[in-house]
C-alpha cells in the first residue's frame, strides 16, 4: 500500500461509509490532491481488496474490507522480515522508547513480556546470508 493509498485508508477506517467527495474534504486540508486522483486511489484500493464499493443512488459508498490494525501489523513486520532477527528485539525496544503509551498497554506490555520471558531462548539465531550483517561474517 503506498503512502497516498494509507492516507485515503485512514480516512475511510475513520468514517466507515465514505465517498470520494467526502474523502477529498478531508483530505484537501492537507494535500493538494484532486478529486480525480482520490477516485483513482480509490479504484487502486478497491482492486487490491483494501476497500469495498456500493452503488447508492449518484454516489459510490467505500467501506474498508481489512482492518487498521491488520494492515499496521503487517507493515510492521514487514519492516522486522528485513532485519537480522538478532537485532528485532532491540529494534522494538527502540520503537518502544519513540512511541507513546497509556497507562493500560503498558500494563499489557508488561504481562506479555511476563510471559515471554518464561518461554524465550538464551539467544536468537542469524538466519542471514553471509554478508548481510555483522553477525557472524564466516556464517
Amino acid at each position: 500500500m503506498s503512502e497516498a493509498e494509507w492516507e485515503i485508508m485512514r480516512v475511510i477506517w475513520a468514517n466507515e461509509h465514505v465517498t470520494a467527495q467526502v474523502v477529498f474534504d478531508i483530505l484537501a486540508k492537507n494535500k493538494d490532491w484532486q478529486l480525480s486522483t482520490i477516485k483513482t486511489l480509490l479504484g487502486r484500493l478497491v482492486k487490491k481488496g483494501y476497500v469495498s464499493v456500493q452503488k447508492q443512488g449518484k454516489c459510490f459508498l467505500y467501506e474498508a474490507s481489512v482492518l487498521e490494525q491488520e494492515i499496521a501489523l503487517e507493515k510492521m513486520n514487514a519492516v522486522l522480515e528485513h532485519v537480522c532477527p538478532t537485532k528485532q528485539g532491540q529494534l522494538i525496544l527502540d520503537m518502544m522508547k519513540t512511541v507513546p503509551l497509556t497507562q493500560n498497554i503498558i500494563e499489557e506490555i508488561i504481562h506479555l513480556l511476563q510471559y515471554k520471558k518464561d518461554t524465550a531462548p538464551e539467544t536468537i539465531m542469524c538466519t542471514c546470508l553471509k554478508g548481510q550483517c555483522h553477525c557472524c561474517k564466516s556464517h
